[in-house]
């Protein structure tokens, strides 16, 4: 952090160079918004206006997709997708559709739920294989779906309760992508622990895979292998699985919900063990938009509230308490809401005007505040907003076989939650060190980090301070490797109209 009282000989430079630039000339970035969220067991994906994704919580199995498995509490941007037009998370894996019809996956790939063809972990996106015109896509424990623009279903990951859909569960799982059988005319799909749902466009649901608990809805507790009619429901307009409960919105606003219910988590008034049939939920109509987790359930009224119930150990219904409901309760505080999905053991809410909220669970960094703090309550999570570094001044020689280069650039934190950022790599062929220092004109609390990043590897290097106070870092960077550096502010309220400036300071050589 910046310390506002310090003094140095790098404030006499940035005074001979402060006159090279005007607040006019500094680079903002748009403002961007929240267009979707998305919960896995620890870990949060959000999808910005702008197409790119951004991931925050544990990332033991590389779910975060940022070429780390280092646990994140403020979201990063995942690296490698661009045109992301709808996420999905699993347990432990997170994929992303571009707007061209391609799947990309990463994470935990025990059971090829990536579906790139092998079963090895990923910790940034790789394309899922044979996957075109894709329009949807849902994940869930061990597998994964998508939907296709001619309303068939692919599957990929675990089979072995029949949620691939392919007719039996002799294959135990499947590392590329296969097509469900029996079901064409879909137009919505969703995984849930290990089963699958699909909304057809005559408004019915059909489900397949594990129904010890009648997550399938077909009256039965009978594991299924191809698709089969979930009872007593048409004219719906939306579906959604928890992990093993399921809910379908109708077009009057009513909301349906069947299988496991041991703690409420199906809103109908009591904790009887499952139901094998759809059951209405009481209180909510009209809903427009409904999300099950692990053993909690949110939905959306047409007034823009949100309603939870079901489990509440960690807070995860938002009503201030840690008291499990059977029937939805308000959550505190949240109007304006257009968008909810709920996690493992949190919840999620976007409003109308693209802000994203969080609350419940947060050991693995989860709601993304930059905290490990539960709560109870909805928090504001702030997607970090890229700004650019313009190049001010610059200066290079060679001595001994060795270049040198010295590099001035310039740039503002205009709005919480954004950052500066600028990278550097040797030439091919070559090694290389890199310096960067940090300088606030104004004495702003910002924070400096910098972090070496090849071959699916990112490497946080430590900051230091000058005698002045100033912060600085260093890194040795490899061929083919690269230096990445960011600014941002030390809090939400460290951003204004004054000049950052950063200081770099390179030399390479082929020795």
């Amino acid at each position: 952090m910046i310390k506002r009282s310090q003094r140095s000989m790098a404030m006499v430079i940035i005074g001979l160079l402060v006159s090279l630039v005007s607040v006019s000339d500094i680079a903002i970035a748009a403002e961007k918004t929240v267009q979707q969220v998305e919960g896995g067991a620890w870990h949060t994906i959000a999808l910005q206006s702008d197409g790119t994704v951004w991931t925050w919580g544990d990332n033991s199995e590389g779910q975060l997709g940022d070429g780390s498995k280092t646990e994140r509490d403020t979201p990063v941007q995942v690296e490698g997708v661009t045109d992301v037009v709808y996420v999905a998370a699993g347990t432990y894996h997170s994929l992303a559709l571009r707007s061209d019809g391609t799947v990309w996956a990463w994470g935990w790939n025990v059971k090829g739920q990536i579906g790139n063809g092998s079963t090895k972990d990923r910790t940034a996106p790789v394309q899922t294989l044979n996957v075109t015109e894709a329009v949807s896509i849902a994940a869930g424990y061990q597998h994964s779906l998508a939907l296709k623009q001619d309303g068939t279903v692919l599957a990929w990951g675990d089979n072995e309760f029949g949620q691939l859909g392919v007719g039996d569960d002799l294959t135990p799982f499947t590392h590329t992508p296969v097509q469900v059988q029996g079901l064409d005319s879909a137009v919505a799909i969703s995984a849930g622990s290990k089963h699958s749902l699909a909304l057809k466009d005559d408004g019915t649901v059909w489900a397949w895979g594990y129904n010890g608990d009648g997550q399938l809805g077909d009256g039965s507790t009978k594991q299924r292998f191809t698709p089969v009619q979930v009872e007593g429901l048409n004219s719906v307009v939306a579906i959604a699985a928890g992990d093993d409960h399921n809910f379908a919105l109708k077009q009057d606003g009513t909301v349906w919900a069947w299988g496991y219910n041991k703690f409420g988590e199906l809103g109908v008034g009591d904790n009887l063990p499952g139901y094998i049939t759809p059951v209405q939920v009481q209180g909510l109509d009209p809903a427009v938009a409904i999300s099950g987790g692990l053993f909690h359930s949110l939905a959306v009224k047409d007034d823009g509230t949100v309603w939870t119930w079901g489990n509440n150990w960690e807070g995860q219904l938002g009503d201030g308490s840690k008291t499990e409901r059977d029937a939805p309760v308000q959550v505190e505080g949240l109007t304006d809401v257009v968008y909810v999905a709920a996690g493992g053991q949190h919840s999620l809410a976007i409003k109308s005007d693209g802000t994203l909220w969080s609350w419940g669970l947060n050991r693995g960094g989860q709601l993304g505040d930059g905290t490990e703090t539960g709560r109870v309550a909805p928090v504001q999570v702030y997607l970090k907003q890229t700004g650019s570094f313009q190049l001010s001044d610059s200066k290079s020689y060679e001595v001994g076989g060795s270049h040198y280069e010295y590099l001035l650039y310039y740039g503002s934190i205009l709005s919480p939650g954004q950052y500066l950022s600028g990278s550097w790599s040797p030439p091919e062929g070559f090694r290389g060190t890199v310096t960067v220092s940090m300088i606030s004109t104004k004495g702003e609390d910002y924070d400096l980090t910098l972090e070496t990043v090849g071959e699916n590897n990112r490497s946080l290097e430590k900051t230091k301070e000058y005698s002045d106070g100033s912060e600085f870092s260093k890194a040795e960077v490899p061929e083919g490797f690269s230096a990445e550096w960011s600014v941002k502010g030390h809090s939400d309220e460290d951003y204004s109209q004054e000049k950052v400036f950063v200081y770099v300071t390179t030399q390479y050589d082929d020795h």
